[in-house]
């Protein structure tokens, strides 16, 4: 089907799905079904909500000494995430130790792995992202983390979780 600008409106309400074809992105179904991804816990399978799995991170995230740790539900102010979480980290060392010890313990435990990470191995410049669906993790320096004023950006998100 060819789209013209007269069809953006309809491609809206058809669905995101049909929005992300009519601009050319490849679909990411994950972002907008995740709300409880199925994992595989032991020998049965168990359901890991986004709430859950937010939780999980956080919990994480601060294994590794991270600070200023919050964890914001965002999911009536965008259709990208139910749920982020932004961490300082004091170098990229620390983002980099973080980011492997998400991979490592969430692949073992529940056999889950990131759609993308971004900003890692220096090219991020004190933000890196790590997209798991319905939660976003940002690790983020504290320059770039006063710079960028993320918590203000997403104010009227509720707060779940704030460790100082």
């Amino acid at each position: 089907m060819r789209w013209s600008a007269k069809s953006l409106p309809e491609a809206i309400s058809r669905g995101i799905g049909t929005f992300f074809n009519w601009v050319g992105f490849p679909q990411r179904s994950v972002w907008y079904s995740a709300k409880s991804t199925s994992v595989i816990a032991g020998s049965e399978e168990a359901d890991l909500d986004s709430l859950q799995l937010a939780h999980c991170l956080v919990d994480l995230v601060e294994q590794k000494q991270a600070t200023e740790i919050v964890l914001l539900d965002v999911h009536e102010q965008t259709t990208l995430a139910a749920y982020f979480i932004l961490a300082t980290v004091d170098n990229e060392r620390q983002a980099k130790a973080i980011e492997d010890e998400l991979l490592v313990q969430l692949k073992l435990q529940q056999n889950l792995r990131p759609l993308s990470v971004d900003g890692l191995d220096g090219r991020g410049g004190g933000w890196s992202i790590l997209d798991y669906g319905d939660v976003i993790v940002h690790l983020l320096t504290a320059e770039m983390r006063r710079y960028y004023r993320l918590e203000e950006l997403w104010n009227k998100a509720h707060m779940v979780v704030k460790m100082l």
